[in-house]
């Protein structure tokens, strides 16, 4: 259930309506602007054929491990991988937040790297809410402003020991993306089911 309207706006309401639906397996979320969420609505619902695209409503991209720089990372987030490198897991951007995106929409193909010994590799596709964010801004794996939406795993044959194994990997918009909904915990309610990872080993 979906709360909507300006009083839908008070703690106190949105706390006894999800409390009491709650006990009866419903889930209950708000709208971002619940004060005009039924005018946005109505709109949608007549040109809903018309909207062919839109501004992304965040910075979409991937987590990733790369080697630990001490002028540009954080000493408190460094990882030591099985070789003894320090590594650090940061956000790699790969839409950003009020780019134009359509329906069909799809990054140029990215290539990464998993470790020699790796059987597969996971690419967790992560949004972040943060507007102003510049190119060289560097963003942490438990960074709290990254949402998760959805992981993709990748198997990787061994018939080249001692290499490392190349993936690309495009994002991919397969409708105009939704906005997020979240509950007062910061609990995802709904998500851009129309976006998803292409990855394949090359």
């Amino acid at each position: 259930m979906y709360l909507v309207g300006g009083f839908s706006q008070s703690p106190y309401v949105f706390a006894r309506v999800k409390e009491y639906l709650n006990c009866l397996g419903i889930e209950v979320a708000q709208h971002p602007k619940p004060d005009v969420a039924i005018v946005l609505g109505s709109v949608h619902a007549q040109v809903r054929e018309a909207v062919t695209g839109r501004c992304a409503p965040y910075n979409y991209g991937i987590w990733v491990r790369t080697q630990y720089v001490p002028e540009k990372h954080l000493e408190e987030k460094i990882e030591v991988d099985c070789r003894g490198i320090k590594k650090v897991s940061v956000f790699d951007q790969l839409v950003a937040q009020g780019q134009s995106i359509s329906n069909g929409f799809t990054t140029p193909a990215k290539t990464y790297f998993a470790r020699e010994d790796a059987s597969a590799i996971i690419f967790t596709l992560v949004s972040i809410d943060w507007e102003d964010m510049s190119p060289s801004a560097v963003v942490y794996e438990f960074d709290e402003r990254a949402k998760i939406h959805t992981e993709v795993r990748v198997e990787i044959e061994k018939s080249q020991p001692q290499v490392d194994r190349a993936v690309q990997l495009q994002l991919q918009f397969n409708g105009v993306p939704k906005m997020l909904v979240k509950d007062r915990a910061g609990k995802l309610i709904g998500s851009d089911s129309g976006v998803s990872l292409v990855a394949k080993a090359v």
